[in-house]
């Protein structure tokens, strides 16, 4: 009988737990170590939900796509004053992120999933990969996914003379509760993602489940991104 290939995953986010069910999945024996010594929350705002993810969702009888995500109907723009300038048909599914988080985490072993283990250096031989922790301890594998964030600690340890690059604009995320929102704000943006295209920028919104996963039309959340173009050590002028 062929002994599973032990699989250690550095970092228990959406790309960690996404590696961790694939790998589980393809039969290797899988543990995630993430470095919180509590489960994640409130990492990000909304999230399209993207066919890759849909299909893996449905095929493995995980859940309802209703339970973890909104539709909308129309992808729209509309101008300074809000009036829509033009409008199509989608087929997009928004979610947030903590719902997305828990959908991935909950059909994996939480025996598994190893809380306040923090991945601060490796090495490997012929066989095996040895993997140390913050708190000392050291485990081995026969391979090591690491999926620890845009600090990566593995990153910095493979590739040293990596670096990051500014990508060319900013960005300012949040949310909002629809039932902080007017009537004719929330029949207009409740069903769409809307765009607004500005010289150099353009800000966007769309629904997403609620705090707690609410999906009911005035108990979610709008999710808004707005973004510009900045040109490097730049700042804004008030």
């Amino acid at each position: 009988m062929t002994t599973p290939t032990r699989v250690a995953i550095a970092g228990g986010s959406l790309g960690g737990l996404t590696a961790g069910l694939l790998l589980r999945d393809a039969g290797c024996d899988v543990d995630i170590y993430e470095r919180s010594r509590s489960k994640l929350h409130s990492r990000g705002a909304g999230i399209v939900l993207h066919d890759m993810t849909v299909r893996y969702l449905l095929e493995h009888d995980l859940l309802d796509l209703d339970d973890v995500s909104v539709p909308a109907r129309w992808w729209c723009y509309v101008d300074r004053a809000g009036a829509v300038i033009h409008r199509d048909p989608c087929r997009h599914r928004f979610t947030s992120w903590n719902t997305l988080y828990h959908a991935l985490l909950d059909p994996f072993d939480p025996e598994r999933y190893h809380l306040g283990r923090e991945v601060v250096d490796f090495d490997q031989d012929h066989d095996a990969v040895r993997i140390r922790f913050a708190d000392g301890g050291v485990v081995e594998c026969d391979l090591l996914v690491c999926a620890d964030g845009a600090a990566s600690a593995a990153r910095a340890a493979l590739l040293p003379d990596s670096t990051a690059r500014y990508a060319g604009y900013t960005g300012w995320r949040g949310t909002a509760d629809e039932s902080a929102l007017g009537a004719a704000t929330l029949d207009q943006l409740g069903d769409t993602i809307t765009y607004h295209v500005m010289p150099h920028s353009h800000i966007l919104t769309y629904p997403i489940p609620g705090h707690d996963g609410e999906r009911e039309i005035g108990r979610r959340l709008m999710n808004f991104v707005w973004y510009r173009n900045v040109t490097a050590g730049l700042t804004s002028r008030r």
